[in-house]
């Protein structure tokens, strides 16, 4: 599938511990939509900047599939969110309404508050 990535700003100021977790869910959100998606033709990807915080979006647009529909969250996901949680953020993965599958995850620039 076409792979489509935008940034919303230059996001130079995350905590190297964000932008390495943002990386590895990014990866991982990819990589279910390779392996797991039914016919996905794209997968889009958008870093947010919202000021204290920053979003990342991953969305394909394959169709849903029973593997998506699954309550088992498997460990990929399951991962995802933990690196958001540990970090003082959120991590969610599921179908979308208009179709495909979407993650969603915030997490606080400077990481966990200490």
């Amino acid at each position: 599938p076409a792979l489509r990535v935008e940034t919303g700003s230059d996001l130079e100021d995350l905590a190297p511990a964000v932008d390495a977790a943002l990386y590895r869910i990014a990866q991982e959100g990819i990589t279910n939509a390779v392996r797991h998606g039914r016919n996905v033709t794209a997968i889009y990807v958008n870093v947010n900047d919202l000021g204290e915080r920053v979003e990342l979006l991953i969305h394909d647009d394959g169709e849903e599939t029973y593997s998506q529909v699954n309550p088992d969250p498997g460990f990929g996901i399951i991962g995802m969110e933990e690196r958001a949680k540990l970090l003082g953020g959120w991590c969610t993965a599921g179908p979308a309404q208009e179709g495909g599958w979407t993650v969603r995850t915030i997490i606080p620039k400077a990481g966990a508050s200490r």
